[in-house]
């Protein structure tokens, strides 16, 4: 039985962000768009994925206006990626951390390039791939604090700024062990799912972070971001 609350709301009633619409439109090509900013406050969105990092704009009606687009492995080929990651031994996936910060500045340097009124920009929505963990160092920290417009590119800027160049990322299959440990902890895999919603998963975040206090030490980093909050970071 389907109770009421459970049934899908129309789509008049739900709830739009700039980051969904990207995923509704099809990918818009920035080429097809006439570039109407119009007078009224704006939105943008933005997504850092696996393969790809993208950038929206919207107006008050929610009709596109502006949309970016930066192809990891074509766009930024400097990193080497191959469908935007470096797949090592033993299921260790990764992804260049700069190459993210990169593609988040490049993204809405081609909104600009567009004419994009970003004064006119009143609110920001964003989103990432699950899973993904970014290592601060603390002179990383301070110099995303002083981030300066004046001093060159932001990946410049920050080149240093974390304790490890590569960040595991969901396809990440090489926590076994510590899924295995935490399972036996619990005693089984249901009370693991009691405790924290699901079963041990090798791409989770936790387990990457496990790891990387085995290999490096806590004392090594002084933050830990998931993409989705390194991109708000950034912004």
């Amino acid at each position: 039985q389907v109770t009421q609350a459970s049934k899908p709301l129309p789509a008049e009633k739900r709830i739009r962000t700039p980051a969904l619409l990207f995923a509704m439109s099809g990918d818009p090509s920035p080429k097809r768009l006439k570039h109407d900013w119009g007078q009224g406050d704006l939105y943008l969105g933005f997504d850092i994925s696996t393969q790809s990092c993208k950038a929206l704009v919207v107006d008050g009606s929610l009709a596109i206006v502006g949309v970016s687009r930066v192809h990891y492995d074509t766009d930024l080929p400097q990193h080497g990626t191959q469908d935007g990651c470096h797949r090592g031994e033993g299921g260790r996936v990764t992804s260049p951390t700069l190459m993210w910060v990169e593609a988040v500045e490049l993204a809405l340097d081609r909104l600009k390039a567009q004419g994009c009124p970003f004064d006119r920009i009143t609110a920001i929505s964003g989103s990432g791939q699950q899973h993904g963990s970014v290592y601060w160092t603390r002179s990383g920290v301070e110099a995303l604090r002083g981030l300066d417009p004046t001093s060159g590119r932001v990946a410049e800027q920050l080149k240093g700024a974390f304790a490890v160049a590569a960040s595991p990322i969901w396809m990440d299959t090489s926590t076994t062990a510590s899924c295995k440990a935490l399972t036996e902890l619990a005693g089984d895999a249901m009370h693991v799912a009691d405790w924290t919603g699901s079963t041990a998963q090798e791409r989770f975040t936790g387990h990457h972070f496990r790891r990387f206090i085995a290999d490096h030490g806590l004392a090594s980093i002084a933050a830990l971001s998931l993409v989705s909050s390194l991109g708000a970071s950034l912004l």
